[in-house]
C-alpha cells in the first residue's frame, strides 16, 4: 500500500492545481462583471475562447478529483480513494465521509458534461444539440472547493497530526494586469485626437484611480 503521506501530498497538487484554474477563472469573469465586460469586448475572440478553455477545464477538475477509487494499476487519486483505501478511525471516517457525499453531489451535476461532451463526444447528445450540460445554482461551485479543503483538513490532520495548508494560494493570478492593460489600451484606442501629451496625461489619470 502506498504512503498515506505521500497520497495526500499528491493530492493537494491536485488541488491546488483546481483552485488556481478557479481563482483565474473568477478573477476574470466574475469579480469583476464590468473589467470582464470591457475585456470581451475589446477581444470577443480571445476572451470567450479562454472562457470556454477553462470552463471545460474546471469540470474536468472536479470530476477527476472525485472520480471512483479503481484499483491496481488502474487506481485513481481521488477522494474516493483516500477514503476507501487507507484505515480511519471511526470518526475521521464520517467526517470524511460526510464531505465526499457533498463533493459527489456537485461532481453528478458536471458528470454528464464531463461523459458526454467534454472528455468524449457522445452521438446522440452532439447530433441532436442537447440542452447545455453541467449546470448548478449559483456559489455551488465555490462550495465544492470549501468542502474539498474541508475534506483535505480531515485527511491530513490525522495523517500528519498537523493543520493542513490551504488549497487557495494566494497570489495564484495576476489577471488584474491583463484587465489593467485593456483598459490602457482602451484609453488610447479612443484618443484619436490626441497628441503624446495628451495620451500621457489620460494614462496618468487612469493610474490615479
Amino acid at each position: 500500500m502506498i504512503d498515506p503521506k505521500s497520497v495526500l501530498n499528491e493530492f493537494y497538487n491536485l488541488c491546488v492545481e483546481a483552485r488556481c484554474d478557479f481563482d483565474l477563472y473568477r478573477s476574470l469573469y466574475e469579480n469583476d462583471p464590468r473589467s470582464a465586460e470591457l475585456c470581451v469586448n475589446y477581444a470577443p475572440y480571445f476572451f470567450n475562447d479562454v472562457n470556454r478553455i477553462i470552463t471545460r477545464m474546471l469540470v474536468l477538475h472536479v470530476c477527476r478529483l472525485t472520480d471512483p477509487a479503481g484499483g491496481g494499476s488502474k487506481a485513481n487519486l481521488t477522494t474516493n480513494y483516500i477514503l476507501e483505501n487507507f484505515q480511519w478511525p471511526a470518526d475521521v471516517q464520517d467526517r470524511l465521509t460526510h464531505f465526499n457525499n457533498l463533493l459527489k453531489a456537485f461532481r453528478a451535476k458536471l458528470e454528464p458534461a464531463r461523459s458526454k461532451r467534454i472528455a468524449h463526444t457522445d452521438l446522440h447528445s452532439q447530433v441532436n444539440r442537447l440542452d447545455a450540460m453541467g449546470r448548478f445554482d449559483k456559489g455551488e461551485d465555490a462550495k465544492f472547493f470549501v468542502d474539498l479543503q474541508a475534506f483535505f483538513d480531515v485527511a491530513y490532520r490525522h495523517v500528519f497530526n498537523d493543520r493542513a495548508p490551504p488549497i487557495a494560494v494566494g497570489g495564484s493570478t495576476d489577471t488584474h494586469m491583463v484587465i489593467r492593460a485593456v483598459k490602457k489600451a482602451t484609453l488610447f484606442d479612443q484618443c484619436h485626437r490626441c497628441d503624446e501629451s495628451d495620451r500621457a496625461a489620460a494614462f496618468l489619470d487612469f493610474e490615479r484611480r
